[in-house]
């Protein structure tokens, strides 16, 4: 079984029959890994090399901020899966953090970081309205049958009262540290033309209020499926 996946590995481990090829944008994974377990250096949204009807599945996790053509991308991967072959994309929310108990305020320092990034990337031109229903519907006009999704809430901090929730957001606060940052800096100063200490200050301010745990935030987050039908129409990709 074949299986690639564009987002975070996990299979290499969990299921050692399957013969995993990772695809990241820049050489950032390790030099160790399973031996069934292979990284390539690629960018998914120029055409691929792999053969037509190859994999069995396909992951593709968090690329909302990557992905400006989602038709392309989803034309490319359902024509290098094999009939009855699956697809798993794994996305969040790019909205402003929902909150439930009006905890987070419009005058909050998180609340702006969100307007600016926001901003910067419909300047990019990434899509921040990006939705669970619209991505269901570009694997449908792909091609893709049986088209399901679930959605969760994924907490910033540890102050849901649920044990996996809690965890998750504690997960989230280590992260925060460092994901404003990574995510907004080069959006911000290169994109939104912000100098970098006015980025620099915003970003610090939101982190330091979503640490405070004051904030009880989360963005929600959508495991969509399809699967590329056994018979039908061709699947010939994109030139």
């Amino acid at each position: 079984m074949r299986y690639v996946d564009t987002g975070r590995l996990i299979s290499g481990e969990t299921h050692p029959d399957v013969k995993v090829t990772g695809v990241d944008l820049m050489p950032i994974q390790p030099t160790w890994t399973y031996p069934n377990v292979v990284f390539e250096t690629d960018d998914i949204e120029k055409n691929w090399t792999y053969p037509k009807n190859h994999f069995d599945f396909f992951h593709s996790r968090h690329l909302g901020m990557s992905i400006r053509g989602w038709r392309r991308y989803a034309a490319q991967f359902f024509a290098h899966i094999k009939l009855g072959g699956w697809v798993e994309l794994s996305e969040h929310t790019l909205d402003p953090l929902y909150c439930d108990d009006d905890t987070l305020k419009e005058d909050s320092s998180l609340s702006l970081y969100y307007r600016v990034f926001r901003k910067s990337l419909e300047l990019s031109g990434l899509d921040p309205g990006l939705s669970a229903e619209g991505l269901m519907q570009v694997l449908r006009e792909a091609g893709s049958v049986d088209v399901s999704h679930r959605m969760y809430k994924n907490p910033w901090v540890p102050w849901p009262r649920n044990k996996r929730a809690k965890y998750l957001g504690a997960v989230a606060a280590e992260c925060i540290k460092t994901r404003l940052e990574a995510y907004g800096m080069n959006l911000m100063t290169k994109v939104g033309e912000m100098e970098e200490n006015e980025a620099a200050s915003i970003m610090e301010d939101a982190v330091r209020e979503v640490r405070s745990g004051k904030v009880h935030g989360y963005h929600n987050q959508w495991q969509i499926t399809g699967r590329k039908p056994v018979e039908g129409r061709r699947f010939d990709g994109v030139d």
